[in-house]
């Protein structure tokens, strides 16, 4: 006895210290009890794998699912919704939904998640004047003067102790109710079953007929007690009674918090409903597997001895099988053009983009709006390298977008506006929005006009909900996709408007994208909603004019613009090109002055995943030494091929043929081909030109004239006159 307690006092010190980790502490009898001779090695060990011990495992594997996808917030906003939002009520649905969840999850965890629940409401009654969250002690001498003390100057008021009260207890209410409530009914479970084996075992069943009586009567006691004493209830004339009445527009308030509290979690996903699915399916388990009151499960199997573990062990199996999202019936459907799809998340340890030296991936998309830093190999500054290496980035951000979200949007021109802050319109919102008008309805006006990159505009509003970019206005390569309308700004929606607004009207993008000079191309949404299943499948109706659609026209540019971002459209390239002179088929080594030229080119653009001739009226053909001496537009001769005639200067030296050719949407299409042009030979020049007869007949005339002069001079002799005369 003394070494058992001596090995037990030296585990739970380590236990309460945590000098070493807990799981490391737990293993510690498995070597000091064989070691000092108090159990033996297999009795030691049975004892950490018993049906109690795999029953209180199980049962916190299905609580963290259930904290993990959020269904424990979603039950309790729903219930708190339906049984109304006066503070009787709201108290009433706060002891019962703690009281419930906590059967199921730690107590610690079910009061963490109602507590701030609570704390919502109670800050939006006291921000339109109907009650306080706490009462703040004033210096008389300087009421604006900020409290010195939190625990001395700041107190909670009566309805504010009412509700942590009502988490509190209730959770603990709650923790009796079912088996694996708190890890003191399991261990009264395992010792009850070990000291009295023939008795009864203790199932799901009985104890549950056993507990929740008092548990309910617990919890209903606790609620009439917090509104007796904290909410003035029997006492209508008190102080805490007309606290407590928030009237007609005070419980609006209250639903109003509760459902846009319900509305961030967006629709059910996946995720919640298989957990949903798997934890009602294991309480009916555990419930019916020897109930009492009828035959269960494990007495018409009577073969085999199946315990609570069973059911248990098998649900949380389930869980490693089934995927949190249906990724195998969307993304590995034949609707994906062939691609390959890695999935991974945002911190995973093994993220990289390239191994030994060789890009792992064509394309990147990053849909996490929140992270800070990414794991593994993978940064900002190497997701820029493999952008300045020809690789394209789909990238969707949020209302709280991550430090690694700002900074590669800034590498790429582009600002994302402060965290927290909402694009708002006030005239064009969905009739779905909570009042805020953060659902908002964009008009396909405003996308580009460029139907290469967003497909048709002829298509039903788009919704949008997140947040504003902004481009860099010296950059031009930023493509403005979709704008918001003029009415729209961007700010926080919980707070008043201090100062201007980040983002106002159609300088506010909500889709932008950038061609980058290598023709990599990288594409930024301010939200991940835009790309949802709930957006793309939503009714529209418009708040201002109710006007209806049937369906969003997310659909339809989602996949416009990812086919873009992922050069499916928009690219084109040159397959030949050919230069010779008339009345030629082969290029000279050398042309000369004055030469005619034929210069073709053959262009073609992917579609559907074969190249097809390219069609245009506008492509230009330039003859360039340092700067163009012949700029012409090309004449197209049928499936895609284009020509140009002209006669080469009269100025020798290097030469290139250029097509430089730049359209919003399409890559850049750059052909150049170096010639020489060399000066005539003197065999080549004319004999005589025409235009230097006026300098022929002067030199003629010339030597004629000199000719005659001479002769006249030589030949001339005056008469010789006598000498008188």
């Amino acid at each position: 006895e003394v070494r058992c307690a001596y090995i037990v006092l030296l585990v739970a010190g380590y236990w309460v210290t945590e000098c070493l980790p807990i799981g490391i502490t737990s293993l510690i009898p498995v070597v000091l009890f064989p070691l000092f001779g108090i159990l033996s090695t297999q009795e030691t060990c049975i004892c950490y794998m018993n049906d109690t011990i795999m029953v209180f495992i199980s049962g916190l594997i299905l609580a963290i699912a259930t904290e993990h996808c959020n269904l424990h917030l979603r039950i309790a906003l729903i219930v708190m919704k339906m049984l109304g939002c006066s503070h009787a009520k709201l108290l009433g649905g706060l002891c019962t939904v703690t009281t419930f969840i906590s059967m199921w999850i730690a107590n610690a965890a079910a009061t963490a998640m109602m507590v701030p629940i609570a704390f919502a409401v109670l800050r939006e009654l006291e921000r339109v004047g109907l009650g306080k969250v706490f009462d703040i002690k004033k210096d008389p001498e300087d009421p604006e003067a900020e409290p010195i003390s939190f625990f001395r100057d700041i107190k909670p008021t009566n309805l504010t102790k009412a509700y942590l009260f009502a988490a509190a207890y209730a959770s603990s209410f709650g923790g009796t109710g079912a088996i694996v409530g708190t890890p003191t009914n399991l261990a009264f479970k395992g010792i009850y079953e070990y000291n009295f084996p023939a008795a009864d075992p203790i199932t799901f069943g009985n104890w549950m007929a056993a507990s929740i009586p008092q548990m309910a009567t617990n919890s209903f006691i606790l609620w009439l007690y917090l509104r007796i004493t904290f909410l003035g209830y029997l006492r209508p004339r008190s102080k805490d009674a007309e606290m407590a009445r928030i009237g007609v527009e005070g419980e609006a308030i209250a639903n109003q918090v509760i459902s846009q509290n319900l509305k961030n979690l967006g629709p059910m996903t996946f995720h919640e409903i298989s957990v949903a699915i798997l934890f009602t399916g294991c309480i009916f388990l555990w419930i019916f597997r020897a109930p009492g009151f009828v035959r269960g499960w494990s007495e018409i199997l009577t073969d085999v001895m199946l315990a609570d573990s069973t059911p248990a062990v098998f649900v949380c199996l389930l869980m490693f099988f089934i995927p949190k999202e249906p990724i195998f019936l969307h993304f590995y459907s034949s609707d994906h053009n062939g691609y390959t799809l890695t999935f991974k998340s945002a911190d995973d340890s093994t993220l990289q983009l390239s191994k030994y030296g060789e890009y792992l991936y064509e394309h990147l998309i990053i849909f996490a709006p929140t992270v800070e830093e990414f794991g593994g190999a993978l940064s900002v500054d190497a997701i820029t390298e493999f952008i300045d290496n020809g690789g394209n980035v789909l990238l969707a951000g949020s209302s709280h977008s991550g430090d690694a979200v700002h900074e590669l949007a800034s590498e790429c021109g582009l600002e994302v506006d402060e965290e927290g802050s909402t694009v708002i319109d006030h005239m064009n919102y969905d009739a779905s929005d909570s009042g805020q008008h953060t659902t908002i309805v964009a008009d396909p006006a405003n996308l580009i006009d460029a139907p290469i990159i967003v497909g048709s505009k002829n298509i039903p509003p788009l919704l949008y909900q997140g947040t504003g970019l902004i481009a860099d206005t010296d950059n031009p390569l930023i493509l403005r996709l979709l704008s918001a309308s003029t009415s729209a700004y961007t700010y926080y929606p919980d707070q008043p408007i201090k100062e201007y607004p980040h983002g106002v009207g159609k300088n506010t993008l909500l889709i932008a994208a950038l061609q980058a000079r290598n023709n990599a191309r990288v594409l930024f949404s301010g939200s991940l909603f835009f790309f949802s299943d709930e957006a793309f499948t939503s009714p529209i109706q418009k708040g201002q004019d109710g006007q209806r659609y049937e369906k969003s026209g997310n659909q339809v540019v989602a996949k416009a613009i990812t086919q873009w971002v992922f050069k499916e459209n928009g690219v084109i390239r040159v397959s030949s090109v050919h230069h010779h002179r008339v009345g030629e088929t082969q290029p000279p080594t050398a042309y000369t002055i004055m030469d005619n030229v034929v210069y073709s080119i053959e262009v073609e653009r992917l579609s559907d995943g074969k190249w097809v001739p390219y069609e245009t009226n506008d492509l230009q053909l330039e003859f360039v030494r340092i700067d163009p001496f012949v700029r012409m537009t090309m004449k197209s001769v049928g499936n895609g091929r284009y020509e140009g005639r002209f006669k080469i200067p009269d100025v020798y030296g290097v030469y290139q043929f250029k097509v430089d050719y730049t359209r919003i949407g399409l890559t850049h299409l750059y052909s150049t081909t170096q010639v020489s042009v060399r000066p005539l030979q003197h065999t080549q020049y004319e004999r005589f030109i025409p235009s230097a007869f006026p300098y022929y007949i002067s030199a003629f005339s010339m030597m004629a004239g000199l000719f005659l002069f001479s002769f006249v001079l030589l030949h001339y002799k005056e008469d010789m006159k006598p000498k008188s005369e």
